[in-house]
């Protein structure tokens, strides 16, 4: 078998396999810079598919900061709950902003 679909680690985090989902630039949020519907059927969707490890797309840590007004935020405590809450769940897969 090959270890593209064995268990990974990256320091201390352990990955349930080694398929990693690069970030890709959706354009999906609005000038909130929140989490929208389509974020989270997407994501969840790559999770539900397998993926080990799923990068977020651009995310800015300032709204001066976007590389456009549609990309996703976390300058306020919000933005930062709904990515916990996101990317947090039961199908063992693991994110990174």
């Amino acid at each position: 078998m090959s270890l593209l679909f064995k268990e990974g680690k990256i320091e201390n985090l352990k990955l349930k396999n080694r398929v990693v989902m690069p970030p890709m630039c959706m354009y999906k949020s609005d000038k909130s810079g929140e989490l929208k519907t389509f974020h989270k059927g997407h994501y969840l969707a790559r999770a539900i598919g397998g993926v080990g490890l799923i990068i977020v797309e651009a995310t800015a840590i300032e709204p001066r900061g976007r590389i456009s007004a549609n990309d996703l935020g976390l300058w306020n405590d919000t933005q930062i709950e709904a990515h916990k809450k996101e990317f947090i769940n039961s199908s063992y897969t693991r994110a990174f902003i």
